[in-house]
């Protein structure tokens, strides 16, 4: 909903004009539900497209002409994390107010552990957040390699074609796009890109790999994983990426994201 326009709102509206053929009674007594917080992620409109520094304002779904008409709701506790009332409270107060220090010590202190505690922490109940995107991939290949013996895990080889074009190496060796370095049968993966709705290979989707294909050079060409929780089998190839920097020339890279 945060995304949602106010002109959004009101196509809902005017489509129901024409299906009804009646504009005098706003949504036709027809039940419209809106979830999620409006003001949570910036909107998506051609404002933003021409303005990337400053984002829309009077498109916001709440600037919509029937928004005033409306019945809104404001849940007091976080439902995902009702079981937790420790750490669903420090989200009920960070929701409203910045934590103090000592709303943050209370909750978190005990949470902090190092690379050398990571191994007390491999299990299925746990999942470990890092405060920095660039340390995710440092410890997700630390677990790999804490829970599997060397002699099963693979080395993700990058396949480009532009190795030894020393100008465009900052492109070859992104971070954001060569996410895997390592992978075991066994191991457990997640998705962040959608591949298939129809059967849940979407972004965040985890599951365990269960195959690996390999192509004449012996290179992994593509992984096979059984998603959770139903263990649909998706398999899974490699992203490839082109640029022509050099005028004529074209550049390709292929990996796993």
């Amino acid at each position: 909903m945060s995304m949602m326009t106010n002109t959004l709102l009101q196509s809902v509206e005017t489509r129901l004009w024409q299906i009804e053929n009646d504009t005098n009674e706003p949504y036709h007594s027809k039940l419209v539900i809106l979830v999620g917080d409006h003001a949570q992620l910036p909107i998506i409109c051609h404002c933003h497209l021409l303005d990337t520094k400053n984002y829309c304002q009077k498109h916001y779904v709440y600037n919509a002409i029937d928004w005033n008409f409306t019945t809104y709701h404001i849940l007091e506790t976080s439902i995902r994390h009702v079981e937790d009332l420790e750490y669903c409270s420090f989200l009920n107060i960070i929701h409203c107010q910045a934590p103090t220090e000592e709303e943050i010590s209370s909750l978190l202190n005990n949470c902090y552990i190092d690379e050398n505690l990571v191994e007390q922490y491999i299990d299925d109940k746990t999942t470990i957040l890092h405060t920095h995107r660039k340390d995710v991939d440092y410890y997700n290949d630390l677990i790999l390699h804490k829970k599997f013996p060397a002699n099963q895990i693979y080395v993700i080889q990058l396949e480009t074609n532009a190795r030894n074009v020393e100008h465009i190496q900052s492109w070859v060796n992104n971070k954001r796009f060569n996410h895997m370095q390592h992978v075991a049968l066994g191991a457990l993966v997640m998705l962040i890109e959608n591949i298939d709705l129809k059967v849940g290979a979407t972004n965040g989707t985890t599951g365990i790999v269960t195959k690996l294909e390999f192509d004449l050079e012996v290179n992994i060409c593509s992984i096979s994983i059984a998603l959770n929780p139903l263990g649909y089998v998706q398999i899974v190839g490699k992203n490839q990426f082109k640029t022509n920097m050099i005028l004529k020339d074209i550049f390709t890279k292929h990996h796993f994201l």
